[in-house]
């Protein structure tokens, strides 16, 4: 069954990772309309949490320290992200963010004594390898050359740290009262995160006066429903299992289980050229995947 459900999970952030390219490409032309798009969506997945869970019970201690620190972080963590795509390598960027998998995974085997296979362990140097390939520079004339400097590699290294820590900072929750508070952590984290995309989109529309006329659109809307449901189901089948399954399994899987998706849905939909590496990556994706099921 927790099998079953990272699947879906891995099925439905890779939606995600889909809407949100679509918006990047259509109606991301400044970090306004960045930060209008996120309190949309945010403030969806908060109505379909109090929307579905009507019984929404007092939260532990526990939970509303690590739900507020969840969502100024995930505020953060995304910003940094975005100015290390801005001011370094792109696709170096965006490697560099996703290792951050490695962090909830080596805090797992030094603090929740979750026990590491050989065949994890060469799964896992797959999965990387699969990350790197994937990273690789197209070349095309939509993604400019940016050169690496000492300012890119602080930053980029703090949302590595910061993607790393959301899933630390979440599974810790689990890990202390599973199964208990899901909705309830969510909420408020999301809402934090809510609160705080509003405020940087307020500073940036009037204080740097960056226009959003251009998101006026059922397109646009539509992103914002999608983003919305696949956001508040994924996040909350991930934090469930994040109580169930090794962090060694689950974040490296829905990592490699999105790169594998969106290759494939990128030579499908979008008409990319399946090329010699990015065969290798698929190969090299999915055996990753099954030496990681392996206990």
């Amino acid at each position: 069954m927790d099998y079953a459900l990272l699947i879906l999970t891995i099925f439905i952030f890779a939606v995600q990772t889909i809407c949100f390219k679509e918006f990047n490409r259509l109606f991301m032309k400044n970090l306004a309309s960045y930060f209008l798009f996120n309190t949309l969506y945010f403030s969806l997945v908060i109505m379909i949490y109090l929307a579905v869970n009507r019984q929404v019970e007092p939260l532990s201690s526990l939970t509303t320290i690590l739900a507020l620190i969840f969502g100024v972080l995930f505020t953060v963590t995304i910003l940094m992200l975005m100015k290390a795509m801005e001011k370094g390598p792109l696709s170096y960027s965006s490697l560099i963010f996703s290792l951050g998998l490695l962090v909830p995974v080596i805090f797992g085997a030094l603090f929740w004594k979750e026990g590491i296979s050989i065949p994890q362990i060469f799964g896992l140097l797959m999965l990387l390898l699969t990350l790197i390939m994937g990273s690789r520079p197209t070349n095309r004339v939509d993604e400019p050359k940016a050169k690496v400097n000492l300012q890119w590699l602080i930053i980029v290294i703090a949302s590595l740290l910061g993607n790393g820590m959301l899933m630390t900072v979440s599974k810790s929750q689990q890990m202390v009262i599973p199964g208990q508070e899901i909705e309830e952590f969510l909420i408020l984290g999301f809402g934090t995160s809510a609160v705080l995309s509003l405020i940087l989109f307020l500073y940036h529309r009037i204080r740097r006066g960056e226009k959003v006329g251009h998101m006026k659109s059922w397109l646009l809307f539509m992103l914002v429903i999608v983003a919305g449901v696949t956001t508040a189901s994924g996040n909350q089948i991930a934090l469930y299992l994040s109580g169930r399954m090794p962090a060694i399994i689950q974040y490296p899987s829905v990592s490699g289980g999105i790169v594998l998706f969106s290759t494939i849905t990128a030579v499908l939909f979008y008409k990319e050229r399946l090329t010699r590496t990015k065969v290798i990556g698929l190969i090299t994706g999915l055996a990753a995947l099954v030496l990681l099921s392996l206990r």
